[in-house]
């Protein structure tokens, strides 16, 4: 028997050719803020794969819709497993662990100060090529910092025996920047943005809105979503901070902002000192923004389950036959999506073939 990926709606393609690793099965993770993560079940007719062959390399995952199009999740290979070699179908087994480039700086440390200069630009300096090839990282990180002006210079910014990528992060969460993957064949992009008109639609062909359309199971047509759970809960009501700058005793520092909730549903206040914006009222102002932003993020909880295969984080999408009309027309905001996947490998048949995923999308703010 020769395997081959013809026709099948789930297909990779790696540094070791077409069809010499077939995809069995895949469960994923993809986040807002957070690396995505496929663990990838693989096939091959060659016994003696080994990590050094594949390691950091590019490689893409195609899965196709019903209507044909196919969806890209592009990474490199982070982990490489051999499970069993030549069982009695004459097949070799392998797990794999695909992952995006920006994950190698996890293996990256410094020490080091930035002097005047924004959050974008500190970042863009430790994506840069150059910073890379020093540490000897010979991928390059596709990047695109899609953010308005607004961010100002820090007199000094310390990485201290830090990570690369924990240092990324945690900039990004002081300042209220997020960031997704795109993906395309053979590539795929980092994304940092700051407010929500930056997500895009999911891939033509969909439709302008998916359909709530109950438990038609996993199979590989007639995508829609299937379950969907809307969670409601308390959240502070108001946020206060003040903070002290001794150039400035008599000024008062202090800052508020209201929940956007209605008032039901928010209660109690967030307080804090210090604010930790001490220079001037237009930074405490941000804060307040942004730890408000936080908390009223947490007043509606989503999560569903569909088989639709354009669906990934960061992506937005509209729902339509929901029973509570509220509900329908609106940009949802794909923020967890977790896709689980398998395929025939020795029949070719397709009629086992599923695909499923569970979602948290976010619905839109309800103040400005």
């Amino acid at each position: 028997m020769t395997l081959s990926q013809d026709n099948r709606p789930i297909r990779i393609a790696t540094p070791l050719g077409d069809s010499a690793l077939i995809v069995q099965s895949l469960s994923g993770t993809e986040w807002i803020s957070q690396p995505f993560s496929f663990d990838l079940h693989l096939v091959s007719e060659q016994n003696d794969i080994t990590f050094d062959q594949l390691a950091g390399g590019n490689c893409t995952l195609g899965i196709r819709s019903s209507d044909g199009r196919e969806r890209h999740i592009n990474g490199i290979i982070s982990e490489f497993t051999q499970t069993q070699t030549s069982g009695k179908d004459g097949l070799s087994k392998y797990q794999a662990v695909l992952s995006p480039t920006v994950l190698l700086l996890e293996q990256c440390f410094d020490c080091r100060i930035f002097q005047d200069k924004s959050t974008p630009d500190i970042i863009k300096a430790v994506l840069s090529r150059d910073s890379l090839s020093k540490k000897g990282v010979a991928q390059s990180i596709d990047f695109r910092m899609d953010v308005m002006g607004g961010y100002t210079n820090r007199e000094f910014c310390v990485q201290y025996k830090e990570s690369d990528f924990d240092f990324i992060n945690r900039l990004c969460e002081t300042e209220g920047i997020f960031y997704f993957f795109e993906h395309e064949n053979k590539k795929h992009i980092l994304v940092f943005a700051g407010d929500a008109g930056k997500h895009k639609p999911i891939a033509a062909g969909h439709g302008s809105a998916m359909r709530l359309q109950g438990a038609l199971g996993g199979h590989m047509d007639q995508e829609s979503i299937q379950t969907l759970q809307v969670n409601h809960r308390l959240v502070s009501a108001r946020y206060e901070a003040r903070d002290y700058n001794f150039t400035m005793p008599g000024n008062d520092s202090t800052v508020q902002r209201d929940t956007a909730n209605p008032k039901p549903r928010g209660v109690g206040e967030i307080y804090e000192y210090p604010g930790g914006y001490a220079k001037s009222a237009d930074e405490g102002d941000k804060v307040a923004k942004l730890r408000m932003e936080a908390n009223d993020s947490l007043a509606v909880g989503i999560r569903g389950q569909s088989n639709c295969r354009a669906f990934g984080a960061g992506f937005k999408f509209s729902l339509a036959e929901h029973p509570i009309k509220d509900l329908n027309s609106k940009a949802y905001v794909l923020t967890q999506v977790c896709p689980e996947a398998q395929q025939d490998i020795t029949t070719g048949a397709t009629d086992g073939d599923t695909y499923l995923n569970r979602l948290c999308p976010t619905p839109p703010p309800t103040g400005p």
